[in-house]
C-alpha cells in the first residue's frame, strides 16, 4: 500500500510529468549529438518540443492549473507537431 501512496503523490503533484520532461530533454540531447543534418536536428527538436509541451499540459491538468494554460500548451504542441511533420 505504501508504494501506491507514493505513486499517487507523484501523479497528483505533477512530478511524474516533470520526470518525463527531464527524460525527453536528455533523450533529445543524446540524439542531437549524433545528428548529421540540419533536417535531422530540426526533426529531433520539433519532436522533443511537442512532447515537452504535451507533458506541460499534463502537469498543468494534474495540479488543477488554469484550463486556458492547458489549451495553450496543447495548441503549441500541435503547432510544433506540424513542424515535425514538415521535416519528415
Amino acid at each position: 500500500m505504501e508504494i501506491l501512496g507514493w505513486v499517487l503523490k507523484l501523479v497528483s503533484s505533477g512530478t511524474i510529468a516533470e520526470i518525463a520532461i527531464v527524460a525527453l530533454v536528455l533523450e533529445a540531447l543524446w540524439f542531437l549529438r549524433s545528428a548529421k543534418s540540419r533536417r535531422t536536428r530540426a526533426y529531433i527538436l520539433f519532436n522533443a518540443g511537442s512532447g515537452v509541451l504535451l507533458m506541460l499540459a499534463l502537469r498543468t491538468a494534474l495540479i488543477d492549473g488554469p484550463p486556458v494554460l492547458i489549451v495553450a500548451f496543447l495548441s503549441a504542441s500541435f503547432l510544433t507537431h506540424i513542424g515535425e511533420l514538415k521535416t519528415r
